[in-house]
């Protein structure tokens, strides 16, 4: 784990990767969101190439800092890195969580709209905890460009916390 954390683009290299990866060999499946009237839909490939980007970016610029000598806070790195792996596995547990909607049950029993009810509560709820998770794990990405700012800013000492 230490090594994970004094040179993170070791991680970020191979999962860069395999995002790429994943981006031809899933299937062609939509991703559709919508932004107030509008309705967006997207690939998975290109999320996940777009994803990969991002990754290859990261694993760069951790790898510039490691070949300039300039050492980062190992405690802000852990954060970046761990974060980085545990959230997007936590998000995709998550919408294993997501149950079917059933349709209306055509005899008029209120029975089936309960349960429908309860689906579309739970399906809520997941929702809402994959969107917490997406949010904590979008914002301590900031903490990367503060510790590489700190690094080019300050010290040249690894400062192990």
């Amino acid at each position: 784990m230490k090594l994970l954390f004094e040179k993170p683009h070791y991680f970020f290299f191979p999962a860069s990767l395999i995002l790429i990866a994943l981006g031809f060999i899933l299937p062609l499946v939509n991703f559709d969101f919508n932004i107030r009237d509008t309705y967006v839909v997207v690939q998975h490939r290109w999320v996940f190439h777009l994803l990969a980007l991002f990754g290859f970016l990261i694993a760069l610029v951790y790898w510039v800092m490691y070949r300039t000598g300039k050492k980062l806070r190992y405690r802000l790195n852990a954060l970046h890195v761990g974060t980085s792996l545990i959230g997007p596995i936590l998000i995709f547990l998550c919408t294993l969580l997501y149950k079917d909607v059933l349709p209306l049950n055509p005899s008029g029993e209120n029975s089936m709209d309960l349960k429908l009810l309860e689906v579309y509560q739970h399906n809520n709820s997941v929702s809402m905890v994959i969107l917490a998770l997406l949010t904590i794990t979008l914002v301590v990405q900031l903490v990367f460009p503060a510790n590489v700012l700190m690094a080019f800013m300050g010290g040249k000492e690894e400062k192990k916390d």
